[in-house]
């Protein structure tokens, strides 16, 4: 775990509770489910498609999966593609990217509980958080790959 600092490990435990606080919740009150969720949604938050249940499990498996696999990778530095910087910055690369793609994991795990959730008629859905979501997505990617590309 060479290079990894305090903080690191702060976001992903914020991942991890994120994630188990969901799956309780979920699990607390997988009784009030109905049959049949919605699963399509337009621009305006219209449900355009339906499933059943299962589709929420599938839901809840994924919002476990990704974040995790993209945690995992934190662990494993030399596996990401960093563009070509000098010697002097790798360091400040591997840096860069390691907090861009655990932040990513949070947000990633936030969204997805808030669509499981959503879905299934545990909470409001709210069209706006879509696009809060998405912004917030857009800058944790192109903000760190400015300052990476700052860096050759």
């Amino acid at each position: 775990m060479k290079g990894l600092r305090w903080h690191d490990f702060l976001l992903m435990g914020i991942c991890v509770v994120i994630l188990i606080g969901v799956t309780v919740f979920f699990v607390m009150n997988y009784a009030k489910i109905p049959e049949v969720i919605p699963t399509n949604f337009d621009f305006q938050g219209n449900v355009t498609g339906t499933g059943g249940k299962g589709n929420a499990v599938f839901l809840l498996v994924m919002a476990w999966f990704l974040p995790i696999i993209m945690i995992s990778t934190s662990f494993f530095p030399n596996l990401w593609n960093i563009p070509t910087v000098k010697p002097q910055n790798y360091g400040t690369a591997i840096i860069i990217t390691r907090k861009m793609m655990e932040v990513i994991s949070v947000l990633m795990a936030l969204f997805l509980g808030y669509l499981l959730l959503s879905m299934c008629g545990l909470i409001p859905m709210i069209s706006a958080v879509f696009v809060i979501f998405s912004v917030l997505l857009a800058a944790i990617i192109i903000v760190p790959m400015i300052f990476l590309l700052r860096l050759k």
